[in-house]
């Protein structure tokens, strides 16, 4: 969704890195470009997609073309939460469905100053959950709109990231 924000409203040339080992960018890109096998890379939407990325694509990245470049972290849990360090934007999506809010609500718990690029979001869950996290912890939890298809821009998009990202 950021990325498609990204690449159609503020003409970005956007890479995203697969930065963790779940697998999703080779099934969606196989999935949304017909292809039989998996790819390098995807060009979808005028966004680059790196599955499986490591710190030599994120190298190449960086030298290269791209004005933007996402890390897609999956999991927190999963190890490469250091590498958090390097963003200067720090999107952070959880939810606030019942199995997953106990995970969430521990990251909220370690929480960084939000003038250091820190962001907190919530994609699902219950709303007075997400209120009451905010107000226990003094702290701002966005929530991201609900929209069907990943790949659309909408109003709501458009104005939570543009407030985001200035």
């Amino acid at each position: 969704m950021l990325a498609n924000y990204l690449a159609g409203v503020k003409n970005k040339r956007i890479a995203v890195l697969e930065w963790n080992c779940h697998g999703d960018f080779d099934r969606f890109g196989i999935q949304c470009l017909g292809l039989k096998k998996p790819a390098e890379q995807y060009g979808i939407l005028g966004a680059c997609y790196f599955p499986r990325a490591d710190e030599e694509t994120l190298i190449q990245c960086i030298s290269g073309a791209y004005q933007v470049i996402l890390l897609d972290c999956g999991r927190i849990e999963e190890g490469k939460r250091a590498d958090l360090v390097r963003c200067r934007t720090k999107l952070i999506i959880g939810s606030f469905c019942e199995w997953q809010v106990q995970s969430y609500t521990a990251i909220l718990r370690e929480r960084k100053p939000l003038k250091d690029g820190w962001h907190y979001l919530t994609a699902f869950g219950s709303e007075e959950s997400r209120k009451i996290a905010e107000r226990r912890l003094k702290l701002p939890i966005e929530k991201v709109p609900y929209i069907p298809d990943a790949y659309e821009v909408t109003k709501e998009t458009i104005s939570l990231f543009g407030r985001l990202l200035g």
